[in-house]
């Protein structure tokens, strides 16, 4: 149990940085204050359905905690994933400009947002069920949040951004691997699946676009503009753009 707690900590911590740099490259930086506060407002959701529906929950709490950590480890390419359809995308400049894209400012918030809700109730489940041991699983939450926001940092060094959102749900797969004991044969299931459609959001992770006005967008639309390198870092996403008719303008 301890151990499920931390994993599923270090994936919630990851999962703010790595989208901290999707976003952040896809769009502009701005979205980096936008991650921490979505992750804040879904760990408060959960502490409401909690507080709502606290006798229920806590009858059936182990039965839940694997289930739990299965959404948090869909839900984290999944989001991502969506949020590149056409009638989803948005485009932060223009949220001020047309009406339209806030609402999509908040549809993109919304499909964020399932990660951090199914582990702040997870979270919250097992430190109500086991109140008496509240500090010992505390400490095992805290040290895995330190060590997701290490491994988030390994991850955006070394990952290229579509393929991170799958990285962090193995981490969050991780949690559910190690309640397998406890869990239903139905959980069990469960697990297999989810294991199988993150090696695939792994293996074909898309494409994601970044915003028509980034300087990244504009080169690429110039005659004969190609990416000749590319590779991930602490720093960001770089790439390295050939275009002929790029003219230096001192």
């Amino acid at each position: 149990m301890l151990s499920a707690l931390g994993f599923l900590s270090a994936a919630v911590t990851a999962q703010q940085i790595a989208l901290m740099q999707v976003l952040g490259w896809m769009h502009w930086h701005h979205f980096a204050y936008m991650i921490v506060a979505i992750a804040l407002l879904g760990f408060g959701v959960a502490g409401t359905v909690l507080a709502l529906t606290r006798e229920r929950l806590q009858r059936a709490w182990r039965s839940l905690l694997p289930w739990l950590a299965l959404g948090t480890a869909i839900a984290m390419p999944l989001g991502v994933r969506l949020a590149q359809q056409e009638a989803l995308a948005v485009d932060l400049p223009l949220v001020f400009l047309n009406p339209p894209n806030a609402w999509r400012l908040v549809a993109l918030c919304v499909l964020l947002l399932p990660p951090f809700f199914c582990g702040g109730l997870a979270t919250g489940l097992v430190l109500t069920a086991q109140a008496r041991r509240a500090g010992l699983f505390y400490s095992a939450s805290l040290a895995g949040a330190g060590a997701g926001g290490l491994a988030g940092l390994a991850l955006v060094a070394s990952v290229v951004p579509a393929r991170l959102p799958a990285a962090v749900a193995a981490l969050a797969l991780g949690s559910a691997a190690c309640l397998w004991r406890e869990a239903t044969s139905r959980a069990r299931i469960a697990i297999v699946v989810t294991a199988v459609a993150v090696a695939a959001a792994w293996l074909a992770p898309g494409e994601l676009q970044p915003s028509q006005f980034k300087p990244i967008r504009r080169a690429l639309d110039l005659p004969d503009a190609r990416v000749v390198a590319a590779g991930p870092g602490l720093h960001g996403w770089v790439q390295v753009v050939d275009a002929p008719a790029l003219r230096p303008a001192p």
